[in-house]
């Protein structure tokens, strides 16, 4: 429904008639005296620059892209738009390889528009400033999005994201931070697509609120999510089938009962930390995740939540949890395995709520309880010592409480 009102759009614009000038240095050049009143319309594939700021007025788009192979370069200058005004850059499926380089792209709030809708595959964008945007960049397949951002939206209604990018995608060096829309979602790639040294901050969303999310197969590499707020659902961090790898959700506060960081299904998750995310659970992996070297700690709910057949292996899971039903690490399906976790200051330090579990070497201290195995099930838990004393033992798989 949306491409084909903006389809309609494009065709009763381009009724209006091509503009453009050829410069000295090869490029089309793009002026404002070419976008009064009506958008720039590209035809041919090539190199094209702005030559000052420019100003939409009306209901109308900036550019449209009806070409393969077009490069632009915005030259520092900004595309400004208004309340009225639809898509800054425009690109229908038809057509693919657009670049987009080098500047601003300001105003551009009203509901449905965009200030990038490029539907092609192979788009790319690069140091590119999005500022008081209601939705930043809508790309498809194996679009390249980098050293961007997405800043200061203003207050407003409805729904807005910063990059959302089609599969087989690439976002890299990117910030979304401080801005305010009703439901927001920050960055969202689809399946098989890289997510790296990309950081969400400081936005607030009245209803509901995703940092990063990424596809089936996807990798999240040295993120940060951290000092974002709803008033509603909050998810700072989330892959499918994905590898997480040295990311961070921290500081996150949820307006419902949540999880800063989601795993589905057989994720790796190594090397991460989620802390003092308020109103929401550290981490949650699984089913068939692998939880590694993961620092998960002052948390307002559980620390971390195994969803079944998960292997949770060297963690710091520490004071997560302000009442009798949260725990440092708590089983929400069965045949997990937790090995050599240290659990310290939770209000309990595991919980097994599931049956069919391995719990061993674990070392839990200063929690309300220690270890609460819950279940009706049958568990497997080594032997539990409480240290007081030097080990008159050497069972290298029993459970350490002091």
């Amino acid at each position: 429904m949306v491409k084909s009102i903006h389809s309609l759009l494009v065709f009763l614009i381009l009724a209006a008639g091509l503009a453009g000038s050829y410069g000295d240095e090869g490029r089309y050049e793009i002026s404002a005296r070419q976008v009064q009143g009506t958008a720039y319309v590209i035809t041919n594939s090539g190199s094209y620059v702005l030559t000052e700021n420019l100003s939409i007025t009306g209901h109308t788009f900036g550019l449209i892209i009806q070409a393969d192979d077009v490069a632009i370069d915005l030259n520092g200058f900004t595309l400004k738009g208004n309340t009225g005004a639809s898509d800054c850059v425009f690109q229908d499926s038809g057509y693919a390889r657009l670049s987009l380089r080098n500047g601003v792209l300001a105003d551009w709030t009203k509901a449905g528009s965009f200030a990038v809708f490029a539907l092609g595959d192979g788009t790319r964008i690069e140091d590119c400033r999005f500022t008081g945007v209601r939705q930043a960049v809508w790309a498809g397949k194996s679009a390249r999005i980098e050293k961007c951002s997405v800043t200061r939206s203003g207050a407003l209604a409805g729904s807005g994201f910063g990059f959302s990018v089609g599969a087989g995608s690439f976002v890299s060096e990117c910030a979304v931070a401080g801005n305010q829309i009703g439901d927001y979602e920050a960055i969202v790639a689809r399946a098989g697509c890289v997510v790296r040294q990309c950081s969400v901050s400081s936005n607030a969303a009245t209803l509901g609120l995703v940092g990063i999310q990424a596809g089936a197969g996807s990798v999240l590499d040295r993120c940060l999510v951290a000092d974002n707020s709803s008033g509603g659902d909050l998810l700072a961090i989330g892959g499918t089938n994905s590898v997480l790898v040295d990311c961070t959700a921290a500081r996150n506060q949820s307006g419902a009962f949540d999880v800063a960081m989601l795993a589905q299904g057989n994720c790796v998750i190594s090397d991460c930390r989620s802390y003092a995310n308020r109103g929401a659970s550290g981490l949650r992996a699984g089913p068939g995740a692998l939880v590694i070297d993961c620092d998960i700690s002052g948390n307002v709910l559980n620390g971390l939540e195994l969803s079944g057949f998960s292997y949770a292996l060297h963690n710091h899971v520490a004071s997560n949890g302000v009442g009798s039903l949260s725990a440092g690490t708590l089983t929400l399906g069965t045949g997990n395995r937790m090995e050599a976790n240290s659990l310290i200051g939770n209000y309990a330090g595991f919980r097994l709520a599931t049956s069919n579990n391995l719990v061993g070497a674990q070392v839990a201290s200063g929690n309300s309880t220690n270890f609460d195995i819950t279940s009706g099930g049958p568990n497997h838990v080594g032997r539990r010592r409480a240290v007081s004393s030097p080990f008159q033992d050497w069972n290298s798989y029993g459970n350490m409480s002091h």
